[in-house]
């Protein structure tokens, strides 16, 4: 998951910088958008916010965190979190929405 962010996700190509999106990363941003949008309309998460800005936000914070475990371990640093702090933090986000 975390190469797919990191390497595989987005990809500037050519003079127009355009920027190209790999079929899982948008199959992932697809399914994390219909399940807010399911929570939205079930009550789980608040209606009032926008479902497009919230999974955008989500998809940053996941890129973030592994984004900082992928540099750390290709710079020989001890991984600065651990898969359950990372699950415990998405949890805290989606609590908070």
């Amino acid at each position: 998951m975390a190469y797919l962010f990191l390497f595989e996700g987005r990809r500037i190509r050519g003079d127009l910088h355009a920027v190209l999106l790999s079929a899982g990363f948008l199959q992932f941003s697809e399914l994390l958008s219909k399940l807010i949008q399911r929570g939205q309309a079930d009550g789980t998460f608040r209606p009032h916010f926008n479902s497009a800005a919230l999974t955008s936000a989500l998809m940053g914070a996941a890129e973030g965190m592994m984004r900082d475990r992928v540099t750390a371990g290709r710079a020989g640093q001890p991984e600065p979190f651990n898969d359950e702090e990372i699950r415990r933090i998405f949890e805290a986000v989606l609590e908070a929405i």
